[in-house]
């Protein structure tokens, strides 16, 4: 199994747990995904997403940043930043 598809599973177990409201199962997911997939900026959208559900917002903002390093035409990164005024 290549790295890609070891981190697509990853993934999709996140999108699970944040489908239960499970945020600490989905954060342990996408944080391993990150290290399988570094250069990933979906992971990084999503976890960034999962810190606001957590309250915690500059941590969030840390991995919307980093996503749009990966990609800078990342919209729902971009989005989510304006959203929070960061």
């Amino acid at each position: 199994m290549d790295a890609q598809s070891i981190g697509n599973s990853y993934y999709k177990r996140a999108q699970n747990y944040i489908l239960q409201e499970d945020w600490s199962n989905a954060t342990l997911e996408l944080r391993d995904g990150i290290v399988v997939c570094p250069k990933r900026s979906d992971f990084h959208v999503l976890l960034g997403h999962v810190y606001l559900k957590r309250k915690l917002p500059t941590m969030a903002k840390i991995h919307f940043r980093q996503a749009l390093k990966l990609n800078p035409q990342d919209d729902t990164a971009l989005q989510y930043l304006a959203k929070i005024g960061a």
